[in-house]
């Protein structure tokens, strides 16, 4: 078994953010021969998902296939300021991502090149946000992405993990692959860390993260799913002391926003916030309701087991929308004949609810528009509030809703 390290490049005090190992050795954290985090060498095939994230001409980074087209690692692995490149195009043109290696400089494994790349904006010293998105030239359609974790309460101090990253051996070689098992996190507060941004893991012991591993992997079981919760963001200088993970759940607004589509999925973990505000239901719930009985109040049983306003009532499908009013549930407002009102896409008036219709939408499609609204009748000419087409003010999500 190697010795090696799972921390990088970029100093403050005494932290640094965990990462950007350069082929060529020069190590600023410390001698490249230290041996201080013993782990074992990974086989091809054993984590498919976790990829080496390369910069240039040796900026080594680690990260986790997400969806067939998306990877996520560290904000700092991808910083213009940080790696010392002009703009984001710039990093983003030498950027590739290589999956299946167990070296990365061997010249093994499948190289794909990145076709944007992006940090979190607030990102700019350790201890902030550290998430960033590489979304790839091509989709990987051979292996099942990771889930990511979104449910706050499943992070707790003494949570245990399988840390996985491309970094240095004790010999100072650059690249190879290893991982770490069975490691139980410890409170951040003791090191002036947030406990509700990252985790934190001791590595006084001669175990845990230094240079390359930055973005890579601490992979949890969540409801029996390995799942990732965590990404290596920083520690103390010389990787003595501790290591900290950015928590995934704390950079779901931003993944949210940026790769929806990795969210409300069959992955057999149930997300709770999903099937509300307009996000669509998660299929892994169970269903919140079966029929109208099951809802509390002026609700309504949807077809996919939601309950949510009953059309008309304030927020539901017909109700009045726009500033100063109830937000619509399903995120969609458009403007007709009869002002603004909520709606939901469709293809025909089959997907609309009792009393409403499919009608034409500017730009094209459908929404349900009331069936006595007195206007808006399809195949007349598109005007802006007018008697013309709707106009679709607002949209967060595409649900269609059948009663």
């Amino acid at each position: 078994m190697l010795s090696r390290g799972l921390a990088g490049c970029m100093t403050l005090s005494t932290l640094l953010a965990l990462g950007c190992a350069d082929a060529n050795h020069d190590d600023p954290v410390g001698s490249a021969t230290q041996t201080i985090l013993n782990g074992d060498a990974i086989a091809v095939g054993q984590f498919p998902t976790v990829v080496a994230v390369v910069v240039g001409q040796g900026g080594l980074c680690t990260g986790t296939l997400v969806a067939p087209d998306v990877v996520v690692t560290a904000a700092h692995c991808l910083s213009p300021a940080v790696l010392g490149y002009s703009n984001q195009a710039e990093v983003t043109q030498l950027t590739q991502v290589v999956f299946d290696s167990t070296n990365v400089f061997s010249g093994q494994g499948r190289a794909i090149r990145a076709v944007e790349t992006l940090p979190i904006p607030t990102f700019t010293r350790p201890g902030q946000p550290d998430v960033g998105i590489v979304r790839l030239a091509e989709s990987v359609t051979d292996r099942t992405p990771t889930p990511v974790n979104t449910d706050p309460s499943v992070i707790a101090v003494g949570t245990e993990v399988t840390m996985v990253g491309y970094g240095l051996t004790e010999d100072g070689q650059s690249g190879a692959g290893f991982f770490l098992k069975g490691r139980e996190s410890t409170a951040c507060s003791s090191y002036g860390v947030s406990d509700q941004m990252f985790m934190c893991f001791s590595q006084t012991a001669g175990l845990g993260k230094c240079s390359g591993d930055s973005g890579g992997p601490s992979f949890g079981m969540v409801d029996g799913v390995e799942t990732l919760i965590g990404i290596t963001s920083f520690g103390d200088q010389n990787c003595e002391f501790f290591g900290a993970d950015f928590r995934v759940d704390a950079g779901r607004a931003f993944l949210e926003a940026n790769v929806p589509e990795i969210f409300c999925i069959d992955d057999g973990l149930c997300d709770a916030a999903c099937g509300q505000g307009g996000r669509a239901a998660d299929p892994d719930c169970a269903p919140a309701c079966i029929v109208d009985n099951d809802c509390e109040g002026d609700n309504y049983c949807t077809a996919d087991g939601a309950c949510e306003p009953s059309p008309f009532s304030p927020g539901g499908l017909g109700a009045e929308c726009g500033e100063g009013l109830p937000a619509c549930v399903n995120g969609q407002c458009a403007s007709g004949g009869d002002g603004s009102l909520c709606t939901t896409t469709c293809a025909s008036s089959d997907e609309c609810p009792d009393g409403f219709k499919c009608n034409q939408v500017s730009g094209g499609g459908g929404a349900c528009w009331p069936k006595d609204d007195g206007g808006c009748r399809a195949g007349s000419s598109p005007t802006p509030f007018g008697a013309g087409a709707l106009f679709l003010l607002g949209f967060l999500a595409l649900r269609r809703r059948r009663r």
